[in-house]
């Protein structure tokens, strides 16, 4: 909404007449005071404030509104009778205006910068909206990666307390990747010895490294064993080996977990 501030009314209807027509909502104020008054109590998206008025001038007006933290994104458009004081023109900028009409009107001049401060609010609205909906995605997505790191946290949790761990060959790059636990059921220093395919197949008896190597996309196998650990202490270990070629690249994918004595059937 535009409000227009002038103490002379005929000024205002000519005015609100013009901007109604052509689309625009108007309110009007006849006094400094007056404009006061409204702008504590409505949201104007541009206020059209003549100068030169008694009591409370134009100025003293702006320079309220500035101090309005509700008004601080209200646009001022000043009007004066006086085209050639450019102490005014200069000092009317001072006071935060956007632009600077003198009277008479030219109501196309008007109407052009009207709409020009109008595209800027819209713009300036649709960079906000725009903002606070990536704050809102960002916030979200902050949500979403807690939920999954505890969703993680508790599958590890998990996994940790069966005692299953997981790990990747890569055929092709020669590139293993396990999870921690797959060290500590190996009785691995993460920080020293290497995990890789090497370790799983020597494991293994060599019927059963030949068959494993030698296997087509998505054989699965499952192999028990004695493994002995760094400690010497032998543990009692199932391998579950699944070969996967996607893309022209070959995966050997395994889980091993420490079962009992009596589930090892060995």
């Amino acid at each position: 909404m535009i409000l227009i501030v002038d103490d002379i009314p005929e000024n205002v209807f000519s005015l609100k007449k013009v901007l109604e027509h052509h689309g625009f909502a108007v309110d009007s104020a006849f006094s400094g005071e007056e404009a006061l008054k409204k702008i504590l109590t409505r949201s104007y998206i541009l206020v059209i404030l003549d100068v030169q008025m008694p009591g409370i001038d134009g100025f003293e007006v702006a320079e309220n509104i500035k101090g309005y933290k509700k008004a601080k994104d209200t646009a001022i458009i000043f009007l004066s009778a006086n085209s050639t004081d450019t102490n005014l023109i200069i000092q009317g900028y001072k006071q935060g205006a956007r632009d600077y009409i003198t009277k008479p009107v030219d109501t196309n001049i008007l109407l052009l910068k009207v709409k020009s401060l109008y595209e800027l609010y819209e713009s300036r609205q649709a960079t906000t909206k725009q903002q606070l909906e990536i704050s809102a995605l960002y916030e979200k997505e902050k949500e979403l990666n807690l939920l999954l790191s505890k969703k993680v946290e508790i599958l590890e949790d998990s996994l940790r307390l069966a005692k299953i761990a997981g790990w990747e060959h890569n055929v092709d790059t020669q590139q293993t990747y396990a999870s921690p636990e797959a060290y500590h059921l190996l009785d691995l220093n993460p920080e020293k010895d290497a995990f890789n395919l090497d370790l799983i197949l020597a494991s293994l008896k060599p019927e059963d490294r030949k068959r494993l190597m030698g296997s087509n996309d998505k054989a699965t196998f499952e192999f028990a064993l004695l493994y002995a650990g760094a400690n010497g202490q032998e543990k009692q270990l199932k391998y579950f080996i699944r070969v996967d070629e996607n893309d022209g690249q070959k995966k050997i994918k395994g889980v091993v977990q420490e079962v009992g004595l009596n589930s090892a059937g060995l």
